[in-house]
């Protein structure tokens, strides 16, 4: 804790705002107190957390303490108010929820709140002496993301990175503010500095983040949470190899259920992409608005009732299957564009309008419109396809379970973590342009 407050409230004027998300209730607020702040805007996500101080070090007893509960990246983006330092204390992007406040989105709104001079801190998974490559890894596509917004960036080594970026310049000379502004420390300046302010082992540290150029770290494209579940399988000692082989049994299983029957791979495609952009929303729902589970109910049920709803209407016009099939390939090629679009305008979102527009109507209308057109497609191409009903119904289930099975696995664990939801989005629009031709040329 003294560590999280010391580095950055150093770089900046006594009498700061500050803006602080997650921790301050362990003894953070109290070592920011030190420096005099003008203000702690304090966000916390968890209203139990904020009980617990009263038993823990009753830190927000402070006059110039304000208490906010709730998600800490809508609050950057809601917020009219500038810092002078915004200090963010959660841990590894371990998932996709807190990879949203490790990516290049995030930093570009955090700079949009920064006084000129303003200061931006975090921390992330480090390494004593010898950083192993995948916790390396998500060091620097984070790293890669902060240099695309900030000029200027100090990174303090140990079993814990601690990051500072900010416009102006920054100084490593902790102890000697700390000392010029009579601050006392227990652990910080005698224990922690002698090692994680050697211009040394920064320099070390600076030139591994800077050795090779990756991708940076984005809301929809989460390479830090890849490298991160990377570490996760290594420290478990969980082998990669499962994932391999669950791969292959998906792909063999999808190619086994067409068997060269183009009304198979449609219904195979289809399948493929609803599985694909529900994930594909759930993420952007998630980056968003900073949860989904309480939503994923409502998500699964409104996929189900738009492919009923497609399989009923479809079945009210008979005489025109082959066209239904074909209008629906169109109408998922024309919602991957939308999802696209949506995907845009939902992260760069700050209006109270637009943000509650995505999350009422356009994230759940592209979900059931989804489900909608494949529902109708799958009514259409069993009207079409030879054989008696146990037949047609089983064959087409199958097809319709390996796509949706390929969907899950390759853009739960592959897709969305390597390539990103735009790299799903043109999968999707890949896979049912191929059908729509194979289709047309029949």
């Amino acid at each position: 804790m003294e560590t999280i407050a010391h580095l950055p409230l150093c770089q900046v004027s006594e009498g700061a705002n500050v803006l602080l998300i997650a921790g301050g209730v362990f003894g953070t607020i109290d070592e920011i107190a030190k420096h005099k702040p003008r203000r702690i805007d304090y966000i916390e996500l968890d209203p139990a957390i904020v009980k617990l101080d009263r038993l823990i070090a009753n830190s927000l007893r402070h006059s110039f303490v304000h208490v906010h509960v709730g998600d800490g990246r809508l609050f950057v983006k809601k917020t009219g108010n500038k810092y002078d330092a915004v200090i963010v204390d959660l841990p590894d992007p371990e998932n996709a929820q807190l990879n949203r406040f490790y990516s290049e989105e995030f930093f570009r709104e955090v700079k949009s709140i920064l006084t000129p001079d303003g200061v931006f801190s975090f921390s992330l998974v480090g390494a004593e002496n010898y950083p192993e490559e995948e916790g390396l890894a998500v060091n620097r596509s984070v790293y890669a993301a902060l240099t695309k917004v900030f000029k200027h960036l100090l990174v303090f080594p140990g079993l814990t990175n601690y990051y500072l970026a900010s416009n102006a310049p920054l100084t490593a000379d902790i102890a000697g503010v700390l000392a010029e502004r009579r601050i006392e420390t227990k652990r910080l300046v005698d224990y922690e500095l002698p090692t994680i302010a050697d211009p040394f082992r920064i320099d070390i540290l600076k030139a591994l983040l800077s050795k090779h150029e990756v991708p940076p770290n984005r809301d929809l494209s989460p390479s830090a949470f890849d490298h991160f579940l990377g570490l996760w399988l290594k420290k478990s000692e969980s082998p990669k190899t499962l994932l391999y082989a669950m791969f292959i049994f998906v792909l063999g299983f999808a190619v086994m259920s067409c068997r060269r029957n183009v009304l198979h791979f449609t219904i195979l495609t289809s399948g493929y992409a609803g599985m694909a952009f529900e994930l594909s929303l759930m993420l952007l729902f998630q980056v968003i608005y900073g949860y989904v589970y309480l939503r994923i109910c409502i998500f699964v049920t409104l996929f189900m009732i738009g492919a009923a709803a497609g399989a009923f209407v479809s079945g009210k016009f008979q005489k025109s299957a082959r066209w239904q099939m074909l209008a629906a390939d169109i109408t998922l090629i024309a919602l991957s564009v939308a999802a696209w679009i949506a995907a845009i305008a939902g992260v760069g979102a700050r209006g109270e309008l637009v943000l509650s527009a995505m999350q009422y109507f356009v994230i759940p209308s592209l979900i059931f419109l989804v489900a909608f057109a494949a529902g109708c497609q799958f009514s259409a191409v069993s009207r079409m396809t030879s054989g008696t009903d146990t037949e047609i119904t089983g064959r087409l289930y199958l097809a319709d379970l390996a796509g949706a099975g390929c969907g899950t696995i390759l853009t739960g664990l592959l897709f969305l973590p390597k390539i990103g939801m735009f790299g799903v989005l043109i999968t999707v629009l890949v896979l049912k342009a191929m059908s729509l031709g194979l289709n047309v040329i029949k």
